[in-house]
């Protein structure tokens, strides 16, 4: 099922950690309870790599990846490079890109063999994807908006995208990705769907304001099995809801 966690105080945890089928990145200043719920779910099944890049947390912002590649923006520090490539699988490509702009997880959004990219970005880093991702790149807006990793979170089962994606901009996204395309929100109404949940094909993450009612459009629209009884999803939902409310 679709699991609720936080970053500390904050429910965007798409900022501080990256998911796909082959690695998981997460902030290595990422308190214990957040690593906690990581480590229940992928221990044994991929490796989480804790790390900074160019000395931030923000990790989901500032690189993007799939199972084939990983990109790191040109802030990246040697001793960050360095580290990462050596705690990832094999198969799997970690390069730096030359592109000026350094938060590329805002600006890409991509599962394992289609990517969409911000028209701000240069020619030589749409190649760069291509070849790193081993993915077919389309440059496009999401919703109108530039920022399109930050509007849609997209595996290889399905996407989610910004709650005013017309249909026939859902419509064209899904003949670009080859997946079911659905318009939703996370975290109680907050349309940055991309940096409120990670997702790979078979786990979902989201932050803990998501509501139940999202979290059976998430779970329909990545195709996650439920796992846990209704009654316990109702009670954990009133659970989350009072700490809301209360905070």
């Amino acid at each position: 099922m679709a699991q609720r966690v936080r970053y500390e105080s904050s429910s965007e945890i798409g900022v501080y950690s990256l998911l796909t089928n082959t690695y998981c990145l997460m902030s290595d200043l990422a308190p214990p309870p957040f690593r906690a719920v990581f480590e229940s779910e992928l221990s044994g099944k991929i490796p989480i790599i804790s790390t900074s890049v160019a000395e931030c947390s923000i990790i989901g912002r500032l690189c993007c990846g799939n199972s084939h590649g990983l990109i790191l923006p040109s802030t990246t520090k040697d001793s960050e490079f360095e580290r990462i490539a050596a705690e990832m699988p094999e198969n799997v490509k970690v390069v730096k890109s030359d592109e000026k702009y350094t938060a590329l997880g805002n600006l890409i959004a991509c599962n394992d063999s289609h990517a969409i990219c911000s028209p701000i970005l240069s020619e030589s880093t749409v190649k760069l994807i291509e070849e790193t991702l081993e993915v077919s790149v389309c440059t496009k807006l999401v919703a109108g908006e530039s920022l399109v990793g930050t509007f849609c979170k997209v595996t290889n089962k399905g996407a989610l995208v910004h709650p005013l994606t017309p249909i026939v901009e859902q419509r064209e996204l899904a003949k670009i990705f080859g997946v079911s395309v659905r318009a939703g929100t996370v975290n109680a109404g907050s349309e940055l769907v991309g940096s409120g949940l990670v997702a790979c094909d078979d786990k979902v993450f989201v932050g803990t304001k998501t509501t139940g009612t999202e979290i059976e459009v998430i779970k329909e629209v990545f195709a996650i099995k439920e796992e846990m009884p209704d009654e316990l999803m109702m009670d954990l939902d009133k659970a989350i809801e009072m700490e809301f409310f209360n905070e």
